[in-house]
């Protein structure tokens, strides 16, 4: 319901339908779970574990595990997509690996608690 409001922003964790990309090489729909970070038309890059847009370098506090130090981009997001990351980098498809870029139309809504495991329940600051 928020996403007809507003517009998702960078750092939201959202809830997406399997994008095209993903379709082809999953052979399967479904829903992902993963946090916003590149908007239409940003330019996102990553080098030795750190995130930059548009050339900006961004704090990442929300990350887990160890650091994922591969190198991506730079790369301009679509003007009708998104770019996505899981923040256990290691161990995530995302939209560097796998998943592409998420079309906005792909976009469910935002994730807002944890419900699973029984031991994280809690809301999602």
């Amino acid at each position: 319901f928020l996403y007809r409001l507003r517009d998702p922003r960078r750092g939201e964790i959202i809830v997406f339908r399997t994008p095209p990309a993903a379709q082809v090489k999953c052979g399967a729909g479904g829903t992902f779970v993963k946090r916003l970070i590149g908007l239409p038309g940003e330019t996102i890059e990553l080098r030795n574990g750190k995130l930059f847009v548009d050339g900006i370098q961004i704090p990442e506090p929300y990350l887990e595990g160890a650091v994922d130090t591969r190198d991506y981009g730079p790369e301009r997001v679509p003007s009708d997509a998104l770019f996505v990351l899981g923040d256990n980098r290691l161990n995530s498809n995302d939209s560097r690996f796998g998943l592409g870029f998420v079309p906005v139309d792909k976009v469910v809504g935002r994730a807002f608690v944890i419900v699973w495991p029984p031991s994280r329940v809690g809301w999602i600051h």
